[in-house]
């Protein structure tokens, strides 16, 4: 009898403990969840430039500049912009987001991301 008591505590044991996880992970998706359609959108092209889906990065990037044009989050969507056009070989728009940003932000990590990207630029061209 003790043996069947010591196997089902055990069970449930595991069995909550799994459970405890899967809250702890909803807890965690609920708490990072974008709060306003801004923050979703800014969340979208995020997470299509870090699955590489630079077209799809170009095209929701555009969308997002174009409705937000006065957001916090504008620089960071033309970072993602400009990066994407880069990796699509389009170097002459990625230069003008890149610099746009050098421009506007210098002192900013997004500004100094961008003088590192405006260099690949050059070296991708072989200038």
């Amino acid at each position: 009898m003790q043996k069947k008591l010591a196997i089902v505590c055990c069970a449930a044991l595991v069995f909550t403990s799994g459970c405890a996880t899967h809250q702890e992970e909803s807890k965690i998706q609920e708490y990072y969840k974008p709060i306003n359609a801004i923050q979703r959108e800014f969340y979208d092209v995020q997470t299509l430039f870090e699955s590489k889906k630079y077209q799809d990065v170009v095209e929701a990037g555009q969308e997002f500049l174009a409705k937000y044009q006065r957001d916090i989050l504008n620089v960071a969507v033309m970072y993602y912009v400009g990066v994407s056009y880069q990796k699509l070989g389009d170097y002459e728009n990625s230069d003008s987001f890149l610099n746009n940003i050098q421009k506007m932000f210098p002192e900013s990590d997004w500004g100094k991301l961008a003088v590192v990207s405006l260099a690949e630029n050059k070296d991708f061209r072989g200038n």
